[in-house]
């Protein structure tokens, strides 16, 4: 049993973790061109000049790598939270059908309410 609140939300997540899929494989896209131009500039870069933007390049790549990482975490926790949305929208949703179907509780309610209930 799923509603349209639960698929749209399964997708809603889906969406974001795909976005921050797409942000790292262009992060470690740029990481792979900024090493590579590293490597054809050491030669030219010498002295003090050229360890300064070393330098800069070594703090720009471990921002990426940092960043890399909390877009891991971020798309971890969005699939934590899409589980437990997915969980507790089948759970409501299991509990309107329980009431209209009968639960032995003796309680039940109209077609109509019950449909609107479950989208």
């Amino acid at each position: 049993m799923s509603s349209n609140l639960q698929a749209s939300s399964a997708r809603t997540y889906s969406s974001v973790i795909d976005s921050l899929q797409s942000a790292q494989r262009k992060i470690i896209a740029a990481q792979g061109e900024v090493n590579g131009q590293r490597s054809s500039l050491s030669h030219a870069y010498q002295g003090e000049d050229g360890a300064l933007f070393g330098q800069k390049l070594d703090e720009w790549l471990d921002e990426g790598t940092q960043i890399l990482n909390l877009c891991s975490l971020m798309q971890e926790t969005l699939t934590q939270a899409s589980q437990r949305s997915a969980a507790t929208q089948q759970h409501a949703v299991s509990a309107v059908h329980n009431v209209r179907t009968g639960d032995g509780t003796g309680v039940s309610i109209s077609q109509n309410t019950y449909n609107q209930m479950t989208g």
